[in-house]
């Protein structure tokens, strides 16, 4: 592989070692790994529905014969709690063997009867299809969009998040041990930089992005140029809102297991609570003392309660904004303090318009 100016490094999120560095690929390599690719196409498109299903079918059995080892690895090099990775591990095999026993009939000829006639609606794969992915879910966000395009026959081209390039590798060998062909999926080890150049090649035919706005935006702008096939899947602001007939036992854990699950690095987590007056007191009260009492510790014993960020830049991100937040005048209730890339549970309220916590 040619020599490129910026390393992708693995590092430790919880003590700040340095795991692993790999070289980005260069744009020489970039070029042949699309051509295996768009050359792979026609061979795997040829297989059958049967004979790409019992390639699925073993992708899943590894994902749960790895499981321990894999779930280590995300602790490693990205901070999820053991037992999250377990869940995302066991979920990549039920993906794996959903689509293994499902694909064919999810993408079977459907005969269409209209007032204008009769017809048939028939599903064909595209080609080289290219995956954005995220770090928050380092094996299940390419899993979901891997397994799905395997099984109708495109190929896989994917760069992952920087900060996750084992878990990228990993996952990549899974499927090679699995018995995916050489060019059907390919691990692009590329930064940001080096991502908008695919997406401009013609041999390139749909593009995948998960991520933030901003990027998406910019990806989506690139494609739409292209003319190409999108799937995106954006941030948001999901509102978690409480009622005063609420099961408040019951609602309480729920919004602590939607708010603090995978340290909260999740697209769909709680992100603004919303009360009504009668209950907001005991609501607030309750779960203060339960941030209170969560402690943080080694993603890799099962008594921790949160882990550290993915990053320390992440979380010196996150303190500048409840800072700034603070600043503006939102109150804070508890926890929001930084210690390394770990970073305490927190509640802010008095939220005023224009802060970070109510824009970003």
């Amino acid at each position: 592989m040619a020599k490129s100016k910026r390393p992708l490094i693995s590092i430790n999120p919880l003590n700040g070692e340095t795991l692993k560095t790999y070289r980005e690929m260069s744009r020489e390599d970039i070029d042949k790994a699309i051509g295996r690719a768009d050359k792979a196409f026609a061979g795997w498109s040829r297989q059958s529905f049967s004979e790409r299903a019992i390639i699925l079918k073993r992708a899943g059995k590894l994902f749960e014969e790895r499981n321990e080892a894999l779930s280590r690895l995300m602790a490693q090099e990205m901070g999820k709690k053991i037992s999250d990775g377990q869940g995302e591990l066991a979920l990549c095999a039920e993906i794996f063997e959903y689509y293994a026993e499902e694909g064919e009939r999810i993408l079977a000829p459907q005969h269409l009867s209209t007032r204008e006639g009769e017809g048939t609606l028939m599903f064909q794969p595209l080609g080289v299809v290219y995956g954005i992915q995220p770090w928050n879910f380092p094996f299940y966000q390419p899993a979901r969009f891997t397994a799905a395009n395997l099984i109708a026959g495109n190929v896989v081209l994917t760069k992952h998040a920087s900060n996750v390039p084992q878990c990228a590798e990993a996952f990549a060998q899974l499927l090679f041990d699995a018995g995916v062909p050489e060019g059907v999926y390919t691990n692009l080890p590329i930064t940001s930089g080096g991502a908008a150049p695919i997406i401009d090649d013609d041999r390139v035919k749909g593009i995948s992005f998960t991520g933030s706005n901003t990027a998406g935006a910019m990806v989506a702008e690139q494609a739409g140029r292209n003319v190409k096939k999108t799937v995106m899947e954006l941030g948001g602001v999901d509102p978690f809102i409480v009622l005063e007939d609420a099961d408040m036992d019951l609602t309480i854990q729920r919004f602590v297991e939607g708010k603090l699950g995978n340290c909260g690095q999740i697209c769909l987590a709680a992100k603004r609570i919303i009360l009504t007056e009668p209950i907001a007191e005991e609501f607030l009260g309750r779960v203060t003392k339960l941030f209170q009492s969560l402690k943080p510790g080694d993603p890799l014993k099962e008594n921790t309660d949160y882990g550290p960020l993915c990053t320390e830049k992440a979380a010196e991100e996150l303190e500048a904004q409840v800072n700034k937040s603070v600043k503006a005048g939102a109150q804070l209730l508890a926890g929001g303090r930084r210690n390394g890339a770990f970073m305490e549970p927190g509640i802010l309220t008095e939220i005023p318009k224009g802060s970070p916590a109510a824009e970003e």
